[in-house]
């Protein structure tokens, strides 16, 4: 590291020696020591000047105080003393290269344009020391208090206005009421700043239904897009990595959730509110209808937002292990584009074995020790962990809302459940009870379910004799459903329990279009998934992308053996068949989880960026973990910084610098 040297000097200064040499200026350290009043805020520090860039404009300390919003840029206040005239204001304010501007009252005050090379704050000194000027003053921006959306759905958005309100349409009960006060106070928050049109924010998900009500407003777009390569692409709102096209349309609701957490239109009397009032949000489909994707995809996703301008990603996602490909990734957007990566702590699941354990051992990427990377804990209505957040004092960095939050939904969604699997088609029903799927009412949780079972029992165990299946089977049991006309996904969800000889022994899920067998002939293109070994019940869903609006479609299950080791079997219940319809754009939805919380702190960011765009994603981060709740978390379910995420106090905690510290180039 270089070694690191505070000067008080302009920072146009800074930035001519700095672009004479092609050199970079470096922070300090990682994060603020301490409170504000012990160190000057460095709203310009980590400022990356590439070789050959020609950026003088940031140099221009006026237009560092315009950034910043809390006062005029290049002019001041100037109170004359009462007995001098006009003349010697204009004397005085020529003699020190300023510009005598408009009066304002009829005690002496007037307007006065500083020279060019002057702060506002060394103008303000300069001329308070002149004779006949009784005081100086920079000429402040006020703004109205407490800034309400008149958006329909704000009352029930807690994590902006905690009023103790209860989320009607919430399914978490914890804290539900929550506690007065317990948000993120956004309501003063937006009496600083609701723009959010400086910094471009990407969603990395599902994609985004870019043409809802409360988002087609603030929704990016370019002329002159590249691929995640570099390659020309043209015109483009977004990418497609899971179809490989330029349409990036949600399917599945989530990417459209997080987006309108992060900049659903506020104040236009529709929905929801966003951090962001105003935005351009970047979708970026890298999971399909079902909210799957891989490696490769995201990565592509990354580097598509990255090239394409965007300073905030949001990455509300997760896998169960270290992914040296994927972080590559993430750490060249934060070297070559200063892309900030905001990322999910995790449903619990962190070994990725389909059990919903909260743990810290958390999911990837929240795992990885990027720079650029913040990973985000959920909070409930209280402030306090949510049930299902993973936590961690290494990785996981700050929390947010995650409970309850009312946002934005891809389109209109129906499901039809099996209720009777003696509906379906079944082989090998004449066979032996292990030989063939069969069909039972089995009692589970107090609850009578139908139950698609191999061997036809509702228990994995006999009483006596173990009840197995047998060696050599091959039996299959499908559906044939008629999708029905408008829907734009359909997807098959289902609870499965296998105890199976592992690697041999098992089950493929499959479908194809029409009413045909999707087993006859077994052809792996038809094969959605397969199932060995252990598996307790445990929830699945899948994308059955060649079923389309109007049509047949079979889906169903295949179970083989060969001819040793036998165990317990299969059982399926829960079939479930659901339709998204894309085209209904008013919908909303109540969903948790750190998926939720993690765009409240990608729109914050965001909105900083907006604010400042001369903060780094360094700066960004430095602030949101040093400036929030301070939250009463103990024992195993702490996190890093101890930190709810809070809008006023982070956009409220950037005053102008009084001057730039500034690093050595070496």
């Amino acid at each position: 590291m270089p070694k690191i040297m505070k000067r008080s000097i302009l920072l146009s200064l800074v930035l001519t020696i700095l672009l004479a040499g092609g050199g970079m200026l470096f922070a300090k350290d990682t994060h603020f020591l301490g409170g504000f009043g012990q160190s000057i805020l460095r709203a310009f520090q980590t400022i990356k000047i590439p070789s050959g860039k020609k950026v003088s404009s940031l140099g221009n300390s006026k237009q560092k105080q315009a950034l910043l919003g809390k006062y005029m840029a290049g002019e001041i206040i100037v109170k004359f003393k009462e007995g001098s005239d006009s003349a010697v204001h204009s004397y005085l304010v020529q003699s020190v290269g300023g510009e005598l501007g408009e009066s304002i009252s009829e005690k002496g005050h007037a307007i006065v344009k500083i020279a060019s090379n002057q702060s506002v704050e060394a103008a303000v000194e300069s001329y308070k020391s002149l004779s006949n000027v009784e005081y100086a003053q920079p000429n402040y921006i006020y703004h109205s208090t407490a800034q309400v959306p008149n958006d329909t759905k704000f009352a029930q958005q807690w994590s902006l206005h905690n009023t103790s309100q209860t989320v009607a349409t919430g399914d978490y009960t914890t804290h539900n009421p929550g506690v007065v006060g317990d948000d993120m106070d956004m309501e003063h928050a937006w009496d600083i700043s609701t723009d959010c049109t400086n910094t471009i924010v990407a969603v990395v998900d599902s994609g985004v239904n870019y043409s809802h009500e409360d988002l087609v407003g603030n929704m990016w777009s370019s002329s002159s897009c590249v691929t995640d390569t570099g390659r020309n692409l043209g015109a483009c709102i977004g990418y497609d990595y899971a179809d490989n096209d330029k349409d990036p349309m949600d399917l599945a609701g989530h990417g459209t959730h997080v987006a309108g957490t992060i900049g659903a239109r506020g104040n236009n009397s529709t929905g929801v509110t966003g951090i962001c009032w105003s935005a351009k949000i970047m979708p970026v489909r890298v999971l399909d209808a079902v909210g799957s994707g891989s490696t490769s995809n995201i990565m592509k996703g990354i580097n598509f937002a990255a090239r394409n301008g965007a300073k905030i990603i949001n990455m509300s996602l997760g896998g169960p292990g270290f992914d040296a490909a994927l972080d590559s990734a993430i750490i060249n957007a934060g070297l070559t584009y200063d892309t900030l990566v905001v990322v999910a702590a995790g449903n619990g699941d962190a070994t990725g074995t389909g059990q919903e354990v909260v743990s810290s051992s958390v999911t990837y990427p929240c795992a990885s020790t990027a720079a650029n990377l913040l990973c985000i804990a959920a909070l409930d209505q209280a402030y306090a962990l949510a049930s299902f957040s993973n936590y961690g004092t290494t990785n996981v960095d700050i929390a947010a809302p995650g409970t309850n939050i009312v946002s934005t939904w891809a389109g209109q969604e129906t499901s039809v459940q099996v209720t009777d699997f003696n509906t379906w088609t079944l082989s090998n029903s004449s066979n032996s009870v292990g030989s063939s799927w069969g069909v039972s009412n089995c009692t589970i949780s107090s609850n009578v379910y139908s139950v698609l079972a191999l061997p036809n029992t509702c228990f994995l165990t006999g009483t006596g004799s173990e009840i197995t299946y047998n060696n050599n089977v091959s039996s299959y049991a499908y559906t044939s459903i008629a999708v029905p006309a408008g829907v734009d996904a359909v997807t098959a969800s289902f609870y499965t329990y296998l105890s199976t000889e592992y690697l041999y022994d098992g089950v493929l899920v499959g479908y194809k279009a029409g009413t045909n067998n999707p087993f006859s002939p077994l052809n792996i293109s038809n094969i959605l998934d397969a199932y060995t070994g252990f598996l307790n019940l445990s929830f699945q869903e899948y994308s059955l992308k060649n079923c389309t609006a109007g049509n047949n479609c079979s889906f169903g299950f295949f179970f083989s053996s060969d001819s040793s080791n036998i165990d317990d079997g299969a059982r399926i219940v829960l079939v479930t068949f659901n339709y998204m319809d894309k085209d209904i754009l008013n919908v909303y939805n109540t969903i948790d989880g750190t998926s939720m919380a993690t765009p409240h702190v990608a729109g914050l960011a965001t909105l900083i960026r907006s604010f400042n765009p001369l903060f780094t994603y360094q700066d960004t981060i430095n602030l949101l973990t040093t400036k929030g709740d301070t939250l009463s978390l103990s024992g195993p379910g702490q996190i890093k910084y101890n930190l709810g995420a809070d809008g006023y106090k982070t956009l409220g905690y950037l005053p102008t610098p009084a001057a730039p510290t500034v690093a050595t180039v070496q």
